[in-house]
């Protein structure tokens, strides 16, 4: 091996190594907020003289995602803006949350409702057992309170946009392709998801915001791509569990309609999409 391919393989080695504190990062805040909030439960439970009751404790943690969720991504998102200032570096920048052509954040936009449709769609041809084990592991996203909102259509996606396209994606697509960089951040925003269908989807997910980063050189339009996304989910939970088969296929064409019209009036953006060579954000330049 020559000396330019060691330093090519010192470089891959290194932006890996990036990737995966950025992750580390990530998990460790959700399992810090989880145990903290554990905690809790714990030392109340001892006080009021109940006692260690662990399916009391599952249970009232597991009631308590929405707000684990809210406050672990806010904490990621605290954490990576101090570190950058600490390190003088623009935390904007550095995260990928730089301006581009609003054409393009329309055109994702717009792409939104559509995809739903699509995932909603290929969900009902799974098998009742894997839907069983999909829907018994999302019935906490079935809360609909404001801090569910805040959680789910706020934090999460600015969370996971940030780590996973901002920071994961734009330092492996320094010293590897483009596509290779969006397939390695999607695969592990696919993995953070836990249950199987889920990984899956989130997998697929992460492939169209991680090409939309790449094409739009920022993250802005993956953000809001991923709130509309979102949002579309968490008010779908509104639809009535008994509604005839025609209602879903009324809501899923709906949003398809709604996201052709769109895709429609965003023709610029999309031909920016569809047109533009990949590039990564040249606002976020590695110093390190």
């Amino acid at each position: 091996m020559n000396n330019e391919n060691k330093i090519t393989a010192g470089k891959v080695l290194l932006a890996l190594l990036k990737a995966g504190c950025y992750l580390l990062l990530f998990l460790g805040s959700q399992l810090l907020v989880t145990m903290a909030i554990t905690i809790i439960f714990t030392v109340f439970s001892v006080i009021n003289g109940g006692g260690l009751n662990e399916a009391l404790l599952i249970e009232q943690v597991l009631g308590c995602t929405t707000h684990i969720t809210l406050i672990s991504n806010l904490l990621a998102l605290g954490i990576l803006a101090l570190f950058f200032l600490i390190r003088r570096k623009k935390p904007l920048g550095e995260a990928g949350l730089v301006k581009t052509r609003p054409p393009m954040v329309a055109a994702a936009a717009a792409l939104a409702p559509g995809l739903y449709a699509v995932v909603i769609t290929l969900l009902g041809f799974l098998p009742e057992e894997w839907l069983s084990a999909y829907n018994e592991a999302s019935a906490a996203l079935n809360d609909t309170s404001v801090w569910a909102l805040l959680a789910t259509v706020i934090a999460a996606p600015l969370a996971e946009e940030v780590v996973f396209r901002g920071l994961i994606q734009s330092r492996l697509n320094r010293v590897m392709p483009g596509w290779l960089s969006v397939v390695i951040s999607a695969l592990l925003f696919g993995l953070c998801h836990g249950q199987a269908v889920w990984m899956a989807y989130a997998f697929l997910l992460g492939l169209f915001f991680g090409w939309i980063a790449l094409r739009s050189k920022s993250i802005l339009p993956t953000v809001v791509a991923h709130m509309i996304f979102n949002a579309i989910g968490h008010f779908s939970v509104y639809l009535p569990e008994t509604a005839p088969e025609w209602a879903f296929y009324l809501f899923t064409g709906g949003l398809l309609l709604l996201s052709v019209v769109c895709c429609l009036l965003a023709r610029r953006g999309m031909a920016d999409l569809f047109r533009r060579p990949a590039q990564i954000p040249n606002e976020v330049i590695d110093h390190e």
